[in-house]
C-alpha cells in the first residue's frame, strides 16, 4: 500500500498500514504521524495540555476564525491569569453575564442605555430622583428593595425642640398707694407673643451629582 500524502490530521487515512504491508512501510507511516503532529501543532513547544475533551469541544461554539485565534501568539498573560476565565459559570453565556448579571445597576454620565450598549441584554431606568442607600438587615428602614424619604419636609410642633421666647409686658392694674405714691399689685396675665416664621417647607437634600442609572432585567 503506498503512504499518503498528509500535511494535517483530517488527510490521515486512517486505515492505513495495511496488515500485510512491509515493516519499512509501517515505519514510514509512524514518521508521517510525526510530521503531521508537528505540522498541525507547531507552536506547543515544550508544554503540557491539560484540557479536557469536554474543555477542547467547547470550541466548537467559537465563531472566531483561526487568524483571530492566532493573536493569542502576542498574548503576555500568564497561566494563572488565563485560568481566570474558568471562574466563570458555564451558564453564563456572554460576558455581558459575568460583568453585569440580572440585577446589576449600570451608572453613566451619558444617556445611552446599557441595552444598547450589551447585546443580548434588557434594561430599565432605575432610581429617578433618588440617591442609593446600603442594605442594613438590623433596620427595616433599609430593607432591600424599599424607596423613602423626601426631597423637603414640614417640621411639625412635635419635632421642635423645647424652647421658651422672652418678651416685656406692661400692665396698668388699681391698688392701693405705697410711701412713693405708685400703684402696686401683682395679677395673673395670660399674654401670647407675636407670630414668627412661615411654616414652609425646607429642603433636606444632600450635596449630589446626577448620573443615568439603570437595572439589568434580563
Amino acid at each position: 500500500m503506498g503512504l499518503e500524502t498528509a500535511a494535517y490530521i483530517d488527510q490521515l487515512v486512517a486505515e492505513n498500514p495495511l496488515g500485510t504491508d512491509s515493516k519499512s512501510q509501517g515505519d514510514n507511516h509512524i514518521r508521517l504521524l510525526k510530521s503531521v503532529l508537528k505540522s498541525q501543532f507547531p507552536t506547543l513547544g515544550e508544554v503540557v495540555i491539560n484540557a479536557t475533551g469536554a474543555q477542547i469541544n467547547t470550541l466548537t461554539e467559537i465563531t472566531a476564525t483561526p487568524a483571530e485565534i492566532n493573536k493569542l501568539d502576542g498574548v503576555t498573560s500568564t497561566t494563572e491569569q488565563l485560568n481566570l476565565v474558568a471562574t466563570i459559570p458555564v451558564e453564563r453565556t456572554s460576558i455581558y453575564d459575568a460583568v453585569y448579571p440580572i440585577g446589576c445597576i449600570y451608572q453613566s454620565t451619558v444617556a445611552t442605555s446599557p441595552t444598547t450598549l450589551f447585546p443580548g441584554t434588557t434594561w430599565t431606568a432605575f432610581a429617578a430622583g433618588r440617591v442609593l442607600a446600603g442594605y442594613d438587615s438590623g433596620d427595616n428602614d433599609f430593607s432591600a428593595g424599599l424607596s423613602g424619604g423626601s426631597k423637603t419636609h414640614t417640621m411639625t410642633v412635635a419635632e421642635m425642640p423645647t424652647h421658651t421666647h422672652d418678651f416685656t409686658a406692661m400692665a396698668l392694674v388699681t391698688g392701693s398707694l405705697n410711701t412713693t405714691g405708685s400703684s402696686v399689685k401683682s395679677e395673673s396675665q395670660s399674654l401670647t407673643t407675636e407670630p414668627t416664621g412661615s411654616g414652609n417647607a425646607f429642603n433636606i437634600m444632600q450635596p449630589y451629582k446626577v448620573v443615568y442609572m439603570w437595572t439589568r432585567t434580563a
